[in-house]
This record gives C-alpha cells, sequence and structure tokens, in this order.
C-alpha cells in the first residue's frame, strides 16, 4: 500500500508506519525506517535506489520469517543450571534428539566441531553446530545463561545450537542472519 503526504504532515506519516519513504524534499524528523532522497522529476538513479530499497526490505522480511520459523519453544533454555560448555551442549542435543531434530551422534559431531574451532564468537554468543549436516529436521536450540560462561577462551551468555539437516539453505540463512544481528555489540547489550 503506497500513500502520498506532505512535507506538514509528520503525524500522519507516523500513523501511516512505513516500510520506506521517498521524498523530495530533506525531513528533519527520524521515522526509523529508510528515507530516500529522490528528484521531483524521478530520474532513472532514483528509480534504481527505490527498486534497491524494496529488494533489502523484501530481504529482512524473509530472514525475520525464517527466524520465527525455526524456534521452537520447546528448545529454548532460560539461566540452565550447567557448569560448563559441555554440560551445556549435552543438555542441548538431548533435548534437540528428544524431540525428533536429531539421533544420538548429534552430540559427538557438535563436540568435533568444538575441537576443530571453537564456536564462540566473542560478543557474549556461540553458535554451536556439527562438522557435518546430519541433522533429521531443521531447528534451533537456545540457551540464555545468567552468568557469563567460559567458552573456550571467550565469554558467552547467548547459546544458539543448529539443527542442521543436509542440504537446507534456509538453516544457513537463518545461521547469517543470527550472527549479523549478534555481532552488534549495543543489540547484545540490550
Amino acid at each position: 500500500e503506497a500513500e502520498s503526504f506532505s512535507i506538514f504532515e509528520l503525524d500522519a506519516i507516523r500513523d501511516f508506519a512505513p516500510s520506506f519513504i521517498i521524498m523530495t524534499a530533506g525531513l528533519k524528523d527520524e521515522f526509523g525506517v529508510p528515507a530516500l532522497l529522490c528528484s521531483p522529476l524521478l530520474l532513472e538513479t532514483d528509480v534504481r535506489k527505490i527498486e534497491r530499497c524494496m529488494k533489502e526490505l523484501k530481504s529482512e522480511r524473509t530472514r525475520n520469517q525464517m527466524l520465527r520459523l525455526q524456534f521452537d519453544e520447546r528448545l529454548f533454555f532460560y539461566e540452565p543450571d550447567v557448569r560448563d560448555k559441555n554440560e551445556l551442549i549435552h543438555l542441548m542435543c538431548e533435548e534437540l534428539r528428544r524431540y525428533g531434530y536429531c539421533d544420538e551422534h548429534y552430540e559427538e559431531l557438535i563436540l568435533e566441531r568444538e575441537r576443530i574451532a571453537p564456536t564462540s564468537f566473542g560478543n557474549l554468543f556461540a553458535i554451536p553446530h556439527p562438522v557435518k549436516k546430519e541433522a533429521l529436521r531443521p531447528g534451533v536450540a537456545i540457551a540464555v545463561l545468567k552468568r557469563a560462561m567460559d567458552w573456550s577462551g571467550q565469554k558467552v551468555r547467548l547459546v544458539f545450537m543448529f539443527s542442521l539437516p543436509k542440504e537446507n539453505e534456509d538453516m544457513m540463512k537463518l545461521y547469517g542472519g543470527i550472527v549479523e544481528r549478534l555481532d552488534d555489540k549495543d543489540r547484545i547489550k540490550r
């Protein structure tokens, strides 16, 4: 849905809640969405700017939809009672197995990956995943720790464990989306 507003209708623009704004005069007000300054004649460069913006918004919506689809509330662990990363990996793998996401060998694949290279990112989060994609179905287990835990020399408070089946590109996109969001230190603190 599209709508046209004058520069004097800032409240109406906020009420409309646009996904992005195309304007011919710079607005000093911040709306929290992309705002594209274009020529009143709508030049070819403006059209390309608008197309790029729409493509990025569509991609963001797709990532957000994938984020919602891949989570199972039974695999969410808030302040689990574990002493170290191995206990946490065991707990998360057991629950993934219990709910049909993987088999009993999945934990060893995760631990093998951790031996090769730790999966902590240095921004209070880790994303343990298997050395081989052998899960039964895609999913994500999440743990939020009360206190930071040592994860191979890094402090970690948020853990995403991926259940990765063969040839599931959606999970790799989800992985990338989570890393992108959590790589922002301010976002992590919030």
